[in-house]
């Protein structure tokens, strides 16, 4: 995914969390598309969940947000 200046959200619920709904809510907050603090209450998640997933994504891309590559790396 390229860095979309307009990504489209999932809906919720999430039934399933893939890299590419991931960077896509990663990307979202950081072009202004939706808040962090929306983020974090629309998707129930927590600020260090968020941190991760922009860290890895910033480090790694899409590839960083698969589940196998964090437990991994932990």
């Amino acid at each position: 995914m390229t860095a979309d200046s307009n990504p489209t959200l999932p809906e919720m619920p999430v039934l399933r969390w893939t890299p590419r709904i991931k960077q896509t809510i990663v990307l979202a907050v950081g072009v202004g598309k939706i808040s962090r603090e929306e983020a974090l209450r629309l998707y129930q998640m927590s600020e260090e969940e968020l941190a991760r997933w922009q860290e890895l994504n910033s480090s790694q891309g899409r590839r960083g947000l698969r589940a196998s590559y964090i437990q991994n790396y932990r």
